[in-house]
């Protein structure tokens, strides 16, 4: 049992005998999010039914009471990141069929466009998003400020994630040295992350990991030359790679702060910053338009305006960690299973 799980029990209210249809099927092995919104629809009295767009398509006449979708824009998009003519059409017109077979339609909204898309891939995702939130009876976001849009969009906690205990015993954690003035930065390794303008800043000698997947080799090599260019080692080190979630717990509990680096001013909401807050982590981000809304709803973090106010906040020691078990306690009282399960029958009424 995870520490929420424990610290704050079902509400069990519940919208009773009904179904409700949630696209992309779930719950599923890798996408947390999508398993706790799942059990949350559950203690709901909601029986929720996985869906594909393939499968609603094989019985055209049936009826559906709600359907909830999630990421259609991510369909659209082929294997180079660009946008399949298709696979747009066929999205779109899904769309359209969903809405004409039940009786609520509920988009999630997580972002304005794909993530990781420019120029055209990102005007046609956005368009997209648009579409469906025009077409849904209710859209959900994980964002608190609702001011300039309609009645139909309600705000729900993103929800926690599960925690594992930390692992001290791998080889993994056995190299990684002292953490306590180690600074994170944790998840995938990309470029659209700009990492590299982080590197050809941060202060010498001051450490600092990166760790997570990487898909781009050739991005790890550049991130290196810049550490090897700027003589950052041994206390900056990118380390690609799977990291299991108690390695995860270990570091984000260690280390002094973890690094949210997001620079968009149209972001919704950070699985980032939830998974490390759900652990306790000191997160340090920028100070963009959703962190400054969330701070109604939680202010156990710490923000910087750019990076060189970061550099500078880093070099002078200015950071002060956070009590893991006071950043905790306040999250789960702004996004723990209650709130979550308050909000989303709230918004699915």
């Amino acid at each position: 049992m995870s520490h929420f799980d424990s610290a704050d029990p079902p509400t069990h209210s519940s919208i009773p005998g009904r179904a409700i249809h949630v696209y992309p099927p779930q719950p599923d092995a890798v996408n947390v999010y999508q398993r706790s919104m799942a059990a949350a629809y559950a203690q709901l009295g909601l029986q929720v039914v996985p869906m594909t767009m393939e499968s609603m398509l094989q019985t055209p006449l049936k009826h559906y009471d709600r359907v909830v979708i999630n990421w259609p824009e991510i369909r659209v998009l082929n294997a180079r990141g660009g946008v399949s003519l298709p696979r747009w059409v066929y999205v779109n017109l899904w769309l359209r069929w969903v809405r004409s077979r039940c009786r609520q339609l509920v988009f999630v909204l997580h972002n304005h466009y794909a993530h990781d898309t420019t120029g055209a891939a990102q005007r046609a995702t956005r368009a997209l998003v648009e579409r469906t939130r025009g077409l849904a009876d209710r859209v959900v976001v994980h964002a608190p400020r609702l001011e300039g849009w309609d009645a139909r969009h309600r705000y729900v906690p993103h929800p926690l994630y599960p925690t594992a205990a930390p692992e001290n015993g791998t080889a993994f954690t056995a190299s990684l040295g002292a953490l306590e003035h180690c600074y994170l930065v944790f998840g995938v390794i990309a470029e659209y992350k700009r990492l590299h303008e982080l590197l050809d800043c941060w202060p010498a000698e001051q450490p600092l990991l990166l760790v997570g997947k990487a898909q781009d080799a050739g991005y790890v090599d550049r991130l290196n030359a810049i550490i090897a260019r700027r003589r950052l080692s041994p206390a900056v080190r990118v380390m690609p790679g799977f990291v299991s979630e108690s390695e995860a717990a270990l570091l984000l509990q260690r280390c002094k702060a973890t690094l949210l680096l997001h620079d968009s001013a149209e972001m919704i909401a950070s699985g980032s910053f939830f998974h490390a807050i759900s652990y306790g982590a000191t997160v340090l981000v920028r100070d963009r338009p959703w962190y400054q809304h969330i701070r109604s709803e939680f202010n156990q973090f710490h923000s910087f305006e750019d990076l060189p106010a970061l550099v500078r906040r880093v070099a002078a020691d200015e950071v002060a960690r956070l009590d893991v078990e006071a950043v905790r306690a306040e999250a789960t009282a702004a996004f723990g299973q209650r709130r979550l399960e308050q909000a989303l029958r709230a918004a699915l009424d």
